[in-house]
C-alpha cells in the first residue's frame, strides 16, 4: 500500500493536494472494503463449451484454424500446416469470433472521409462507402450517413461502418 500511495503522489502531485488525498482515500476505502469470497478447489459446472467452429467448416478449418483460434496452435504439428504456407481460400468466414471488447463508433459529424481509419484497420473491420442519397429510402432512421466532403456531388452520401463479428 505505501507503494501503492507514492506513485499516486508521484502521478498526481502536480494537479494538487486535494487530488492525492481522494486517491489515498480511494485506496484506504478499498482496503477496508476487501471481501475474502471462497473458490472450491474443483470446478463444479458441468456446462460444455461450444464447438470453436461449426461441424460444416472445411477440414483444415476444423483442424488447423480452430485449434488456433481455441488458443491451442502451439499444440499442431508443423506437418498439418501447408507446406507452402498459404491457407486455403475463404478460412476466414469461419473466424467470426465476437471477441472485442471496444469497438469504434463512427461520428459522422467530426469524421473528415479521410479513409485512414479503414486503411490502417488490421481486419478490414472498419468499412467506408460511397453510395447514391437514394439508397437510404429503406435505411432504418439510425442509420448514420454524411453528405460527400467533395465538390460536384451533392447526391452522394458517406458511411462508415464497423463490422463488429471481425474486430479484434
Amino acid at each position: 500500500i505505501e507503494k501503492i500511495k507514492y506513485s499516486i503522489k508521484k502521478s498526481y502531485m502536480r494537479k494538487g493536494e486535494e487530488v492525492v488525498r481522494k486517491n489515498f482515500e480511494a485506496v484506504d476505502n478499498t482496503l477496508v472494503n476487501l471481501r475474502e469470497i471462497p473458490v472450491s478447489a474443483q470446478a463444479t459446472s458441468t456446462i460444455e463449451l461450444p464447438p470453436t467452429v461449426s461441424a460444416n467448416a472445411p477440414e483444415f478449418v476444423r483442424n488447423v484454424t480452430a485449434m488456433m483460434m481455441a488458443g491451442r496452435g502451439d499444440e499442431l504439428p508443423v506437418s498439418a500446416l501447408p507446406v507452402d504456407g498459404t491457407y486455403p481460400s475463404a478460412t476466414t468466414q469461419w473466424e467470426k469470433r465476437n471477441i472485442s471488447n471496444f469497438v469504434p463508433v463512427w461520428e459522422p459529424n467530426v469524421c473528415i472521409q479521410c479513409g485512414n481509419c479503414s486503411m490502417v484497420c488490421p481486419h478490414g473491420v472498419i468499412r467506408s462507402k460511397f453510395y447514391n442519397e437514394s439508397s437510404l429510402e429503406s435505411a432504418p432512421k439510425a442509420f448514420r450517413t454524411a453528405p460527400i466532403d467533395a465538390r460536384g456531388f451533392p447526391d452522394i452520401r458517406y458511411t462508415l461502418q464497423v463490422y463488429l463479428e471481425d474486430c479484434t
